[in-house]
């Protein structure tokens, strides 16, 4: 029971970081753009402020992993993404959402790096991908929850009442961070040996892993980042229709880590990673056909596998590593995830202000989530990876 309750909580703080602080801002970003009247580019560069805060956040997490517990991370987190989700609330001006957007952004990566670890030892080795795909889910159902206000508070607040939808995530950042304060529990089992982020090389096939992960920033943040104003500007749906399809994406976030996460826990890591990457890049070409039928299917997919994909990874660092390597391993991969996803904001935006049309940045995200596959596809491939408890 105790075991689940903590997967609980780490589905919860998961989602203030990922679902609040970071997807909120996509769902958002054509009523901030029209309030605010800024150009996508600009609006990407609060995006990519945004990554850059997360980059930032991976570094600080990763070092403090080899001197901290990863509960006391993960409290720490929590704390600060409420704080951002909160001056998200009163922001004023374009000036103000952009420190908010700062804080939410090192704020996730502080929770997000020591989540999966903390969920997958929780639990014994032969269910860790379904623990570590359920914090997933967690992300997913925080999707659903700003798909869901943002329709209702668009339709009847217009385009500012973005400050609204973020005001209520904040009182739900706070509730989970006094989860996290009365519930988590430091660890007294975890190996005192010293910590570094070298633990990353304990971990076969890392090489293979980074380049597979830096691939899904990329697609993952073009895609996310830019479908509501895609489905918008390109496709002419309505406000509320974009919205919803937003939400469409956030409901099969929820069962996809699960689905993954429980996949390579029978067929391999490998396997499954490889059909979550090529599920992200057949969804984001499908959406380039412009029928709304197929456009929806293809934000199921990807929604499936956006979860699949970290959700796989983590459990792969989990297989060989305690949670307090896992928190510096994994955030040693991290950074170069965050490097690689602070180009696609601007990206994209550019190429809309420049092209008309967002088509191209989807084109660009889905080949990104090729070469990922790419990656995955050379990475050793067994069914379960024997525990690594210390450097050699």
């Amino acid at each position: 029971m105790r075991a689940w309750r903590t997967v609980g909580l780490t589905m919860a703080a998961s989602a203030v970081a990922q679902s609040f602080g970071r997807f909120t801002y996509a769902v958002l970003l054509p009523a901030i753009q029209q309030d605010l009247d800024i150009t996508y580019t600009l609006a990407g560069t609060v995006g990519s402020a945004n990554l850059v805060a997360y980059l930032a956040g991976s570094i600080a997490a990763s070092y403090a992993s080899t001197r901290l517990d990863p509960i006391t991370l993960i409290k720490i987190g929590t704390g600060l993404s409420t704080t951002g989700l909160g001056l998200a609330w009163f922001a004023p001006n374009l000036a103000w959402l952009l420190v908010a957007m700062i804080v939410t952004g090192f704020a996730g990566a502080v929770i997000w790096i020591p989540a999966p670890g903390i969920a997958g030892a929780s639990v014994t080795p032969a269910r860790r991908g379904l623990a570590v795909g359920l914090t997933q889910a967690g992300i997913g159902i925080g999707v659903v929850t700003a798909g869901v206000l943002a329709t209702i508070i668009r339709s009847s607040q217009g385009d500012a009442g973005w400050r609204t939808l973020y005001g209520i995530e904040a009182i739900i950042g706070l509730m989970a961070f006094l989860g996290a304060v009365w519930w988590l529990r430091i660890s007294t089992v975890q190996s005192k040996d010293p910590v570094h982020l070298a633990s990353v090389k304990l971990v076969p096939g890392w090489p293979q892993l980074l380049g597979g992960y830096m691939s899904f920033g990329i697609s993952y943040a073009l895609f996310t980042i830019f479908l509501v104003a895609s489905l918008e500007e390109d496709l002419g749906w309505s406000a509320a229709k974009a919205s919803a399809t937003f939400l469409l994406f956030g409901v099969a976030m929820i069962p996809g880590g699960i689905i993954y996460g429980a996949l390579s826990d029978r067929i391999g890591r490998q396997p499954a990673m490889v059909a979550a990457y090529l599920g992200m890049a057949s969804a984001a070409a499908l959406t380039q056909t412009s029928v709304p039928g197929l456009v929806m299917v293809a934000v199921v997919i990807f929604g499936l596998s956006f979860t699949g994909v970290p959700a796989v990874i983590a459990a792969t660092v989990s297989d060989s590593l305690d949670t307090r390597r896992f928190g510096a391993a994994f955030g040693a991969i991290t950074v170069f995830f965050g490097i690689s996803q602070i180009i696609a904001p601007q990206l994209g935006g550019w190429l809309f202000d420049t092209t008309g049309s967002f088509a191209t940045a989807f084109w660009v995200s889905a080949a990104t989530a090729v070469l990922g596959a790419t990656f995955s596809w050379f990475l050793p491939h067994r069914r379960r990876l024997q525990p690594v408890r210390s450097p050699s």
